[in-house]
């Protein structure tokens, strides 16, 4: 089998096995953490080998299997994962924001939403207020608001990048708790009135719709956990993620609705799902009665 080597001035191919695999496969577990890591990198080579038309058998080898299994075992690896926010620590970061004012409404309202909505932070704040893409991360417009319900359109996700379905995921009404995200949407709002193609979670600053960033969001998240006497290196703006997912799982939703919820494609069995927004109404109905317990 054979592989080209490009250089600047020749192409010259030279052959490769599976014991030269195996050799590069224990080269970058010297400096590579993880195995998954080194696998990702085989990956890459196996993709070089099928734009050239060349055959990937060797990829499949009995000798780079047990390679792998060896450097599994070496390289124990546990990913860090960030705590889930709560809903008792979101309680008591409430009691540190003043919602009166419009910063403040507007941080309350995304911290609901990333927890209830089970968002990606992609989908909700921008890396930097000049790189805000109202087809990617939410506007105005794509939040409907009725009277005892939000609806919530998601034109992009990281499993919806061709723009081939919209996820629309319902937001009820809690009445009279301090987590209703009706309440915080349009108190954010009615303190921040934008045109539907700002971002969602803007703020007014001179006149103008700022959106917040993921970086003020991060480092708001942070300072109100340290004031609430938490470590803030334990948490990220995934914990809300996180946090939504296990929230809903206390409430009793099922796996496969919490995957349909928060937009995992993990387990294809979800694909061959319909869901209708009916059956979404539900998840949120049942996430409501346990917050309102």
């Amino acid at each position: 089998m054979f592989v080209t080597r490009i250089s600047a001035f020749a192409k010259e191919p030279f052959d490769i096995d599976s014991e030269l695999l195996c050799t590069y496969s224990e080269f970058l577990s010297r400096s590579f953490r993880s195995a998954q890591s080194i696998r990702n990198y085989l990956n890459g080579v196996k993709v070089l080998f099928l734009l050239l038309g060349l055959h990937v058998d060797v990829f499949s080898s009995y000798e780079l299997k047990l390679t792998m299994k060896g450097l599994d075992r070496k390289l124990k690896h546990l990913p860090k994962q960030a705590f889930p926010i709560t809903l008792e620590i979101l309680g008591k970061i409430r009691e540190h924001l003043n919602l009166n004012t419009p910063l403040d409404a507007t941080y309350w309202c995304l911290f609901l939403f990333a927890l209830l909505l089970l968002s990606r932070k992609s989908n909700l704040v921008p890396v930097s207020t000049k790189k805000f893409d109202k087809n990617k991360q939410l506007c105005r417009g794509d939040v409907t608001v009725f009277p005892s319900l939000i609806i919530v359109a998601f034109k992009w996700t990281k499993t919806i990048q061709l723009g081939n379905r919209i996820l629309r995921i319902p937001l009820l009404a809690y009445p009279l708790s301090k987590f209703c995200p009706v309440n915080a949407y349009k108190r954010m709002c009615s303190l921040n009135p934008c045109t539907s193609d700002d971002a969602a979670f803007s703020y007014k600053k001179k006149g103008k719709c700022i959106p917040i960033t993921y970086n003020q969001f991060q480092n708001k998240l942070r300072e109100l956990l340290c004031k609430i006497g938490l470590n803030p290196n334990l948490f990220s703006s995934h914990s809300f993620r996180r946090g939504g997912a296990t929230l809903a799982s206390k409430a009793g939703v099922s796996p496969s609705s919490i995957q349909l919820m928060g937009d995992w494609k993990s387990n294809c069995y979800t694909k061959y799902i319909v869901s209708s927004l009916s059956d979404k109404i539900n998840v949120a109905e049942q996430i409501k009665d346990f917050v309102l317990k």
